[in-house]
């Protein structure tokens, strides 16, 4: 089963996910699967996670034991989706959309899984627009590539991530046969 901290770096709504496909798979029983699904989610928090989950069992003796989608006392998991989403997390985060950079000798597939991950933290809950995903993730890349995908007028951020692995791929080819004919004269 997958662990939160709580981390500023880890997305809760992820780690929801990543819980309820591993409590799938387990084949755990069926009967009273709320409860079940809370008292193993209990056992996969640590750190900050683990010390709110013991203040807030202090509180109410009642509190926190079962695992759904509407929002009481009772219910751990919009419990920690409240917690777990601040408002200053998720600002901050929009700053580092805004500031995030291709790191020298780093791939466009890497910028894009860290990009998606400082994205799906900024927005929780909410949409940014497409427009404004695209040009935050253009004017992050290595200045050559930015040029280029910028050139294509991409609308979504699928295509501008594709466009900038294919522009990638064929910068490496490009460089790859002039480095070629380059040892070639020389011998």
């Amino acid at each position: 089963m997958p662990t939160f901290s709580g981390k500023e770096d880890e997305d809760v709504n992820d780690w929801i996910r990543q819980f309820e496909v591993a409590f799938t798979v387990s084949g755990r029983p069926e009967e009273n699967i709320r409860q079940n699904k809370a008292n193993i989610a209990i056992t996969c928090l640590r750190k900050i996670t683990l010390q709110w989950y013991n203040e807030e069992k202090e509180k109410v003796t009642a509190n926190l034991v079962n695992w759904c989608d509407h929002n009481d006392n009772r219910n751990l998991k919009s419990k920690l989706i409240n917690r777990f989403t601040r408002e200053d997390v998720k600002r901050r985060k929009m700053i580092e959309l805004t500031r995030i950079k291709q790191e020298i000798n780093k791939s466009v597939k890497e910028y894009t899984r860290r990009f998606r991950l400082i994205l799906r933290i900024a927005t929780r809950g909410q949409a940014l627009h497409e427009m404004y995903q695209v040009n935050y993730f253009i004017q992050g890349l290595e200045l050559m590539l930015e040029y280029q995908v910028r050139r294509s007028s991409s609308t979504n951020l699928n295509d501008a991530v594709n466009i900038a692995r294919r522009e990638e791929e064929a910068k490496g080819k490009l460089l790859i046969k002039t480095i070629g004919l380059n040892i070639g004269q020389v011998g």
